[in-house]
């Protein structure tokens, strides 16, 4: 007879916390799943910096910098990252581009706003998605390489999210 383990919960190696549960839908959770949103209430002066977005939403395991605007990869696997902005209110092009581990990677994020001078009414929301296969321990940041202004405030038009995939 072959017997079936029915299994609603796994714990971490620890035992003090849920890794894993599994309701009676069938659904999973994954509470310490590696994760974070963030957001920028003002405006920012880079020149050839990072852009920090200032304001944590979510930051599941603490691994995403709101003062470096940096994520450390905890662990190796497959991430996705999401970046939003909009233009700035000159005509001015600027670009933003990801940097891992300090070196720019155009495939992983790129974006290219246009500028509120060069619409009608306001700045369209420019916003890119990548997926890549990262070590643990490295680190992923948006930046321009100009310099200037970029524009957010209390709507918090500038947004920069990632998670673990597995």
């Amino acid at each position: 007879m072959t017997s079936i383990l029915k299994v609603s919960e796994i714990q971490d190696p620890t035992n003090n916390n849920s890794a894993l549960t599994i309701d009676s839908s069938g659904r999973v959770a994954m509470p310490v799943k590696p994760a974070f949103s963030a957001v920028r209430t003002s405006s920012q002066a880079v020149n050839n910096s990072t852009i920090i977005c200032n304001t944590i939403i979510t930051n599941v395991g603490g691994h995403y910098n709101g003062t470096t605007g940096q994520f450390t990869c905890p662990i190796a696997g497959l991430y996705q990252f999401n970046f939003q902005t909009i233009g700035l209110a000159n005509s001015t092009a600027f670009d933003i581009f990801a940097k891992i581990n300090g070196t720019t990677s155009q495939h992983l994020l790129a974006v290219r706003p246009v500028s509120v001078a060069q619409s009608d009414a306001y700045s369209p929301h420019s916003s890119a998605t990548g997926v890549a296969v990262f070590a643990a321990s490295d680190t992923v940041e948006v930046f321009t390489p100009q310099n200037v202004t970029i524009y957010s405030d209390g709507n918090c038009w500038l947004k920069f999210s990632g998670y673990f995939i597995g």
